[in-house]
């Protein structure tokens, strides 16, 4: 397994961060597994820097996975390169479970079902309608579904929320619109709509591309959200 780690540190880097990250590659240098590592820095719209460097991953490596990790989170050692594994493992996008800023606001993403009890620490992989997207790892294959299906509808219905587009920024450098949030009617309020978010918006995407592909939270990790 091949991962490609990208940081995203725009707004200042815990310090814990570094710490698990640094025990992380240390890890993988002990077992052998071949890390590539980016640090996505200087642009506040997260939706472009997470456009950007998805699109590094597929058009400029051939790593396996694309692991998004955000400035303020801590994990138990070996958490990294677990999710890795197990996303490369099930071909499916994998992310920890972590909670939101807002207290008492419960965890980043969604379940695909209510009433489903969540333990911290057990090693049980959860159907998800969304997934953060702080601690999260996606198979080459789901890019490369997204990146099909959204070129392809591009060409007819160019308007389409499961469009891409190539784009460019002020360093002139082409990527493509994984991440742009959207608007779509709501699951969880009949006459609605629901603003996804970068992170939110790419999971749709993928259940766009390949609807019978699962989407997973992964209650196995212990995540600290700073």
């Amino acid at each position: 397994m091949r991962v490609a780690v990208t940081f995203f540190t725009y707004g200042g880097v815990e310090p814990e961060t570094t710490d698990s990250l640094m025990a992380e590659f240390q890890m993988a240098m002990e077992y052998k597994i071949q890390v590539l590592y980016t640090r996505v820095h200087g642009d506040a719209l997260i939706s472009r820097s997470r456009s950007k460097a998805m699109s590094s991953f597929l058009k400029q490596t051939d790593t396996d996975v694309f692991f998004m990790l955000d400035h303020d989170l801590v994990w138990d050692h070996g958490a990294l390169l677990a999710i890795c594994q197990e996303a490369d493992k099930r071909k499916c996008i994998i992310g920890g479970m972590y909670s939101c800023r807002g207290k008492n606001a419960g965890f980043a993403g969604r379940l695909a079902k209510d009433g489903i009890t969540i333990r911290i620490g057990a090693d049980e992989m959860l159907d998800a309608e969304y997934v953060p997207g702080g601690f999260t790892a996606i198979p080459r294959l789901v890019v490369e579904e997204v990146f099909k299906h959204g070129t392809e509808i591009a060409k007819t219905a160019p308007e389409s929320n499961a469009a891409l587009s190539e784009c460019i920024y002020m360093d002139g450098q082409p990527f493509w619109d994984f991440f742009r949030p959207i608007v779509i009617p709501s699951t969880i309020a009949p006459g609605k709509f629901e603003y996804l978010s970068e992170d939110w918006a790419i999971g749709w995407r993928a259940r766009q591309a390949n609807p019978n592909r699962p989407q997973l939270l992964w209650s196995k990790p212990y995540l600290t959200h700073f």
